[in-house]
């Protein structure tokens, strides 16, 4: 819902997703093929934004935050 709503008021949207080769511990996983199935379906709308990111380790994502937040602020005109 958040991400529906920040995009119906044209709020820029960060996306970062974990890669899809990480095997994630079991208790991080979803088990309910109904939640895999909107996880899934989630995972592409967000993914098709200009501002997605793949990471794959902590490492790879604290630099892709630092460098698009930093890019962010350079393109987007945005108040406060």
């Amino acid at each position: 819902m958040e991400y529906e709503y920040a995009k119906s008021k044209n709020i820029p949207v960060l996306v970062f997703a974990i890669d899809d080769s990480i095997n994630l511990p079991d208790d991080k996983q979803d088990k309910d093929q109904k939640m895999l199935e909107s996880l899934k379906n989630f995972r592409e709308k967000a993914m098709s934004n200009r501002l997605a990111t793949i990471w794959k380790t902590s490492d790879e994502l604290t630099g892709a935050l630092a460098i698009s937040i930093m890019r962010a602020k350079a393109e987007i005109n945005r108040p406060g």
